[in-house]
């Protein structure tokens, strides 16, 4: 959990910079949950 936290400020600057990428990361993340429910 720990690197998690150090890792979502790096992600979330990424993200300010391409939006595409975040996009991407909406999709993966919708499609993960679509598929848990």
């Amino acid at each position: 959990m720990e690197q998690n936290r150090k890792a979502v400020p790096r992600m979330k600057m990424i993200v300010l910079k391409s939006p595409r990428c975040l996009a991407g990361l909406l999709r993966l993340v919708f499609g993960i949950k679509k598929e848990n429910s």
